[in-house]
């Protein structure tokens, strides 16, 4: 029995991927080498051995496999766009914050001579939560106690003053909290109030805080509450 060919003809250069419902090319790489891929099966087509056709099941898984690699093509390009604009998003949220303050986790700070304010987060109630300062030689300068304590947030405050109730002046402190428990003392995470100077978009598109008076910067992520 004679098969007889089929015949196809060629996209002209001037057609278009949405002619043949494949989806218009963003670039003229793209639709390039989408316009090759084309060529190249028609020309299977149009020079396949009559009497041993290709199968149209075998055709079909061709053109399936083009049209995913084309729309994962696609897929990364959004995911490239989406990010993009996330970081510009980002990066405009921050830059609202300078100037002011946030809450950072953090057991070291800067403080100008006024102190400073922060807070605990505990999982169970306490009979005690003992507050200690430091200075940079690790000397305690000020230590006092906020008594029971339920679960949850417990905001603290230092003045700015050593053990004697005299200023120490500005500089790098830090500050350590323990919850008294049936087993002795644990130590706690804090949350310091830190002034933000700037922002600065790194690298890796991420943002990180410069804060007043802190050797360094913190990441946006470290952020736990805005004043």
């Amino acid at each position: 029995m004679y098969l007889q060919q089929t015949s196809v003809s060629t996209p002209s250069a001037d057609s278009s991927l949405s002619d043949i419902g494949l989806g218009a090319a963003e670039t003229t790489e793209d639709t390039s080498d989408k316009n090759q891929f084309l060529e190249l099966m028609i020309a299977q087509l149009e020079n396949q051995n009559p009497l041993d056709p290709q199968e149209g099941g075998e055709f079909l898984a061709q053109l399936a496999q083009f049209s995913m690699n084309d729309g994962i093509e696609r897929l990364n390009e959004s995911v490239t766009t989406i990010q993009t604009n996330f970081r510009s998003s980002q990066a405009l949220q921050a830059a609202s914050l300078v100037g002011r303050s946030v809450a950072v986790t953090s057991s070291e700070f800067y403080s100008s001579g006024s102190g400073v304010d922060g807070s605990v987060e505990l999982e169970n109630s306490t009979s005690n939560v003992r507050i200690e300062i430091t200075n940079t030689a690790g000397e305690i300068i000020q230590e006092y106690d906020l008594g029971t304590t339920a679960a949850g947030t417990k905001a603290f405050s230092w003045d700015g003053t050593d053990s004697a109730g005299t200023l120490v002046g500005a500089g790098t402190y830090q500050v350590n909290a323990y919850a008294k428990t049936d087993e002795g003392e644990e130590q706690l995470e804090t949350e310091i109030v830190m002034n933000v100077d700037s922002v600065t978009i790194g690298d890796d598109g991420g943002v990180e805080l410069n804060i007043n008076g802190y050797d360094g910067s913190r990441a946006l992520e470290n952020v736990r509450q805005i004043r």
